[in-house]
């Protein structure tokens, strides 16, 4: 044996076995004229472990021809280019670090 003995390694580790939860409903939305659109989903989404929100914006519901899977750890977001006078729609999904994940879908105000 070569002699060599390396030091004990601890670590705790966290098994996640839920999706995320759906705390609440409701996602800001504030239009800068005259493309600017301010999101803001804060707290709407729990989880034991951090998340990643996937977030896609449409013209109808379930579209992302605005913007396709944008990928943040916010809770917020300011997205330019957009039509205002068009009705939206935002998913926002909620992913966990064990890729666990739910969505909502919300249709904007215009």
């Amino acid at each position: 044996m070569g002699g060599l003995v390396s030091n004990a390694v601890w670590t705790n580790v966290t098994i996640e076995t839920e999706q995320p939860l759906v705390n609440g409903s409701s996602v800001v939305s504030q239009w800068q004229p005259p493309d600017i659109l301010h999101l803001d989903w804060t707290g709407n989404f729990l989880s034991q472990s951090a998340l990643i929100y996937e977030v896609s914006l449409g013209t109808v519901r379930g579209g992302s021809d605005v913007m396709q899977w944008m990928e943040t750890t916010e809770t917020a977001m300011t997205v330019t280019g957009v039509d205002h006078s068009r009705a939206h729609y935002v998913i926002i999904t909620a992913v966990n670090r064990a890729g666990l994940y739910v969505s909502q879908v919300h249709r904007l105000a215009v």
